[in-house]
């Protein structure tokens, strides 16, 4: 009887060990891929998208945390595109935005010219005191080229305060160069 519950106490404490080692072996086959699911998750969220996903298995956390990984994968390629995309948009701007201060000058220089023009044909009707009729018909163009003048200077400006809006909405880039050169 003795000899019977010695081997009966040797097993249950072989059965208690066998138990409670294999309970912490469960225990870490589930609690550490769950937490590397869980640092991942955090990581992702953080936006750290550099993070190495490493799957161990091929269980139900296993196969979560390699969804994870490919979902990683997904969103830094979605990152890297949306960069890309935004490096050619700052690049085109960039481009507009010169090609926008080219027609400026020239517009200046245009406006520039024409007053020039306006002072030339006032010039020209003060020297012509004796044709009175040549006279006021000089006058009335060089009023004329002077409201010019004047209208080409505040398309300058409109010109100069829409740069901003230019660069920004790239479709109505026509519209405007086509109301400047009208």
């Amino acid at each position: 009887a003795r000899n019977t519950i010695l081997i009966t106490v040797l097993l249950v404490v072989v059965a208690v060990v066998i138990g409670v080692g294999g309970g912490f072996t469960i225990a870490r086959s589930i609690v550490l891929p769950a937490r590397k699911a869980q640092a991942a998750a955090q990581a992702i969220a953080a936006g750290d998208l550099t993070q190495r996903i490493e799957v161990e298995g091929s269980d139900e956390l296993s196969q979560m945390l390699a969804a994870m990984r490919d979902m990683q994968v997904a969103l830094s390629g979605v990152v890297q595109s949306v960069s890309s995309a935004a490096g050619e948009v700052a690049h085109n701007s960039g481009l507009i935005a010169g090609s926008n201060q080219d027609l400026s000058d020239r517009t200046a220089r245009s406006a520039a010219s024409l007053q020039n023009t306006a002072s030339s044909v006032e010039q020209i009707a003060s020297n012509l005191t004796g044709a009175s009729q040549l006279t006021r018909k000089a006058a009335g163009i060089a009023s004329k080229a002077r409201q010019s003048a004047s209208a080409g200077g505040a398309v300058v400006t409109e010109v100069v305060n829409t740069m901003d809006a230019i660069s920004q909405s790239s479709r109505k880039i026509g519209d405007i160069i086509g109301v400047i050169d009208g």
